[in-house]
C-alpha cells in the first residue's frame, strides 16, 4: 500500500509530539467532493441530526410511520427510552429513516446498548444504509469503546455514494472525528481534519471541540501539547474558541507543569473568555494532576492528598478567586475545597 500524504495537523503534531511520521496510522481515505454545505450545530462538542429531515428526500413513509419517526425523535429529547422502543416496534421497521431515528434517539437516552441492536437488526435486513443511520452508529460504537466497530464502520460507509453528498459528508465526517475523540485517538482527529480541509469542508467550532476533546480522553502528558495546537488552530481559522473548549482543553492539561496550565488560563483571558463554575472544577482537579475519569466525592480525599504542597496552594488560589468574584462552586470544587481546607488546619 502507497502511505498518503500527511498534511497540515498530522504533520505538525508529530514534531510538537516527537512521533516519526512513519509511526502515525493510515487509517482515513480522502474524501471525493468539493463545496460543502453547513449544517446545523448545537452548542459543545455533540453534533445532532434529524433523521428525519437528512433523508425525507430519499424515501417514502406512510403516514404512520412519519409519526412514529416524530414520536420517537421527542422521545429521545425527553430521555424516556420506553417510549422510543414502543414507537419503533410500532412503527413497519421497514425504512432507514426509523432505524436512523430509535437509534439517534437511544444515543440521547444514554441506551448505546440498544441503539446498537437496533443497528444490527437493520444489518441483517435488506434496507439500504443511509447517512443518518452512520452518524447514528459512529455515535453508538464510539460512546460502548466499540473502536473497531467504528473504524469498520466507516470503511464500509466509504463503499457507498453517500460521501458523495455535500452536506453529508460533511455531517459524517465530523461525527467520525467525535467518534475517534471518545478514544483519544488524536491522530485520527487530525486525518479527519485534514481531509476535511483538502475537500474543503467546514472545521466549525464542533470539530475544533471534538479535536481537543480527543485530547482530554486521551490521558496523557503529551496530549496538552496537541490541545494547545488544536487550540491555535482553531483560532487561526476564524473559529471563536468558548467557555467550553476551554474546559476540554483544561482536562487535557492534567499531569501538566503548573506554568503549562497557567498560559493555557492566560490565552483564554487573552480572548476576553470568562470561566465558569464548570472550567473552575476543571481547573482545579487539572492542576491537583487529576487525569480526567468518572469518580466520586470518595475519590477527591485522596486527590487533594496526592498533590504536592504547591499544586495544593494554587488550586486553593483558584477557587478563593472564584468565591471572591461572587461565583457559586460545583459541588465537586465545593469538595475539593473542603479537603483543602482541612489539609491546612
Amino acid at each position: 500500500m502507497v502511505p498518503r500524504k500527511h498534511t497540515a495537523c498530522v504533520a505538525v503534531l508529530a514534531v510538537c509530539l516527537a512521533w516519526p511520521l512513519t509511526r502515525l496510522p493510515t487509517v482515513f481515505a480522502k474524501a471525493t467532493g468539493s463545496r460543502l454545505l453547513k449544517y446545523r450545530e448545537r452548542a459543545g462538542i455533540q453534533l445532532h441530526s434529524s433523521a428525519a429531515t437528512f433523508v425525507r428526500k430519499r424515501e417514502e413513509m406512510s403516514p404512520e410511520d412519519v409519526r412514529r419517526v416524530a414520536e420517537m425523535t421527542d422521545a429521545g429529547r425527553a430521555r424516556k427510552w420506553d417510549k422510543v422502543a414502543a414507537a419503533f416496534w410500532q412503527s413497519s421497521r421497514s425504512s432507514s429513516t426509523l432505524f436512523a431515528a430509535a437509534m439517534m434517539a437511544a444515543f440521547r437516552c444514554g441506551q448505546y446498548a440498544e441503539g446498537v441492536a437496533v443497528y444490527e437488526r437493520l444489518r441483517a435486513s435488506q434496507i439500504e444504509k443511509t447517512g443518518p443511520v452512520f452518524t447514528a452508529a459512529f455515535k453508538l460504537f464510539s460512546r460502548l469503546g466499540m473502536q473497531d466497530e467504528v473504524m469498520e464502520t466507516w470503511t464500509e460507509l466509504e463503499g457507498t455514494d453517500i460521501l458523495d453528498d455535500h452536506a453529508s459528508a460533511q455531517i459524517l465526517y465530523s461525527s467520525m472525528v467525535d467518534a475517534v475523540a471518545q478514544a483519544g485517538n488524536i491522530t485520527g482527529a487530525a486525518e479527519l481534519i485534514d481531509s476535511m480541509r483538502s475537500e474543503n469542508l467546514d472545521v466549525n467550532f464542533a470539530v475544533w471541540g471534538s479535536a481537543i476533546n480527543a485530547c482530554k480522553n486521551a490521558r496523557s502528558p503529551a496530549a496538552a501539547k496537541a490541545a494547545k495546537f488544536f487550540l491555535q488552530e482553531m483560532v487561526r481559522a476564524g473559529v471563536p474558541p468558548m467557555i467550553t473548549t476551554f474546559t476540554q482543553a483544561m482536562a487535557a492539561h492534567a499531569q501538566s507543569p503548573l506554568g503549562s496550565i497557567q498560559n493555557l488560563t492566560d490565552e483564554m483571558e487573552s480572548l476576553g473568555i470568562a470561566r465558569d463554575p464548570i472550567f473552575v472544577e476543571q481547573h482545579a482537579l487539572s492542576v491537583l494532576g487529576h487525569v480526567f475519569k468518572r469518580f466520586g466525592k470518595d475519590d477527591i480525599p485522596p486527590l487533594v492528598a496526592r498533590a504536592s504542597s504547591a499544586r495544593r496552594q494554587v488550586a486553593a488560589a483558584i477557587l478563593a478567586d472564584a468565591k471572591a468574584d461572587g461565583m457559586r462552586l460545583t459541588s465537586v470544587a465545593n469538595l475539593i475545597d473542603r479537603e483543602l481546607k482541612l489539609l491546612r488546619a
